[in-house]
């Protein structure tokens, strides 16, 4: 084994005791300073590619994510938690887009009704930026029953207007 080309790690404050791995690479249980162990491989200290046992990461999507009360919801969408509310998921958390339009309501949202965002900027959850959706449909095709569906659409929306007095 050529030993011209290792790099003494040891006195290093990541440093605990060398092993090697299948490749005959030196591998070391490092320390975190979350005091969390993690097998690592010298190679990987060295290089800088390894600097916490995965809790650095976590603690830096938190920070990018977390936002005032509010986190993303992956797709561009923001959410807060409010697990009491009855649009919350099972986290506990509402779309807040969901949120605004609801507690502009006065009532939570119904399954038939959706909050589209105007400008399409989906972290946009101005009251002003926001419609409220409706997508359900009336069963069948006859007259009578479209009237009869319309005139529903219509009281909830006196009743949403009256609530809101």
């Amino acid at each position: 084994m050529n030993y011209k080309n290792l790099t003494d790690i040891s006195n290093q404050v990541f440093a605990r005791a060398p092993f090697n791995d299948k490749e005959n690479n030196a591998i070391w249980l490092c320390l975190c300073k979350c005091v969390k162990h993690k097998v690592v491989s010298g190679r990987n200290l060295r290089l800088g590619r390894t600097k916490s046992c995965g809790c650095l990461r976590k603690e830096r999507v938190r920070a990018a994510v977390w936002k005032g009360g509010r986190i993303g919801a992956g797709n561009g969408y923001m959410q807060v938690l409010e697990p009491k509310h009855l649009n919350a998921n099972k986290r506990g958390y509402v779309l807040e887009h969901t949120l605004v339009m609801s507690k502009h309501l006065n009532r939570p949202l119904i399954k038939s009704e959706s909050v589209h965002h105007k400008n399409g900027i989906r972290d946009d959850n101005r009251l002003e930026n926001l419609e409220l959706w409706s997508t359900s449909q009336p069963f069948g095709q006859r007259v009578e029953d479209k009237v009869t569906w319309a005139k529903g659409i219509l009281m909830q929306a006196v009743l949403d207007k009256y609530r809101n007095k």
